[in-house]
């Protein structure tokens, strides 16, 4: 058994463990961030977290037969989309700021890779997975300007 052969798992599965573990890695990370003003941006940035319900009903339609797709078979090597405690691990790890938006940042870029793919691959579920691709990339659009804005002091003007 090769390593990749090792760790096949199902798409349902692959998707259901990411949204958990997302989930899990925000609800762990939240309520260690010290500064609420930091706190209040990253949850702006990353939006909800909970499954919409067109997607977990089509979930249960999905083949839970592992897949035989290369690619979604070596995405399925991260640890987000392979291990459901993945999650809560990451965000209980991360030990700065910046750390925080560098996991938050891999956390939704792996959802893009992950939904992106499933919308050309599942052409029933096309418009499904591509919706979420759409959260998942203004997701990491928004926190890479937190961290731009975060890296070159850009606040608001001082009003007097």
């Amino acid at each position: 058994m090769t390593r990749s052969q090792k760790y096949e798992i199902s798409v349902t599965q692959s998707i259901k463990n990411y949204l958990k573990n997302r989930a899990d890695f925000y609800a762990y990370l939240l309520p260690r961030i010290p500064v609420p003003a930091h706190r209040q941006a990253l949850e702006m940035a990353v939006g909800v977290f909970e499954i919409p319900p067109e997607l977990d009903a089509a979930l249960e339609t999905i083949s839970t037969d592992p897949s035989a797709d290369g690619f979604t078979i070596l995405l399925g090597l991260r640890d987000l989309l392979k291990k459901p405690a993945a999650g809560r691990a990451l965000g209980r790890t991360v030990i700065s700021f910046e750390e925080t938006l560098q996991a938050s940042e891999f956390v939704e870029e792996t959802g893009l890779i992950l939904f992106n793919h499933l919308a050309q691959s599942y052409p029933p579920f096309s418009s499904l997975f591509a919706a979420e691709a759409v959260r998942r990339q203004s997701a990491l659009a928004s926190l890479l300007r937190l961290q731009d804005d975060l890296r070159y002091h850009r606040f608001p003007p001082i009003l007097s």
